[in-house]
């Protein structure tokens, strides 16, 4: 049996703060399935505040307790914003009941911080859930950011 498919979003944020916004690529096992996208200026103060929201919960000294539909409200968001673009081709790239191992690299703390492991994948004919995918974020150094 293979590896697992690996979904590589990578993130860096380009302009100046509180104007930038969010420059990212969408890998599959490391082959480019779209690059170059851009946030709106909207859709990245949205994740900004996404991302303060979820780390002031740990601020305040506990862990983040919310109802399952608001992680469900929550996951679908960050869906939209990073994979609703490349989803078909994710999805047409990955066989039916494969474990898929979803991996976000970015040197921005907003976009680390970020609750990915909520992050929802659709299960339309491709079993998806928080127990059928892997999450893990790490710091990208710069040259990870061209996609191969």
């Amino acid at each position: 049996m293979g590896q697992d498919p690996t979904i590589t979003l990578s993130i860096k944020e380009t302009g100046e703060s509180p104007n930038s916004t969010y420059l990212f690529h969408v890998l599959l096992d490391g082959n480019a399935i779209i690059s170059n996208q851009c946030l709106s200026s909207q859709d990245s103060r949205s994740v900004r505040e996404v991302s303060s929201r979820f780390g002031a919960l740990f601020e305040q000294g506990c862990g983040p307790e919310t109802d399952a539909d608001a992680q469900r409200v929550l996951g679908k968001q960050l869906f939209d914003f990073w994979l609703g673009l490349s989803w078909e081709k994710i999805k047409a790239g990955v066989p039916v009941g494969a474990l898929r191992f979803l991996v976000i690299a970015s040197e921005v703390p907003e976009i680390l911080n970020l609750p990915g492991s909520s992050c929802y994948l659709p299960m339309v004919s491709f079993s998806a859930s928080i127990h059928s995918s892997k999450f893990a974020a790490f710091p990208a150094p710069p040259s990870s950011w061209r996609p191969s």
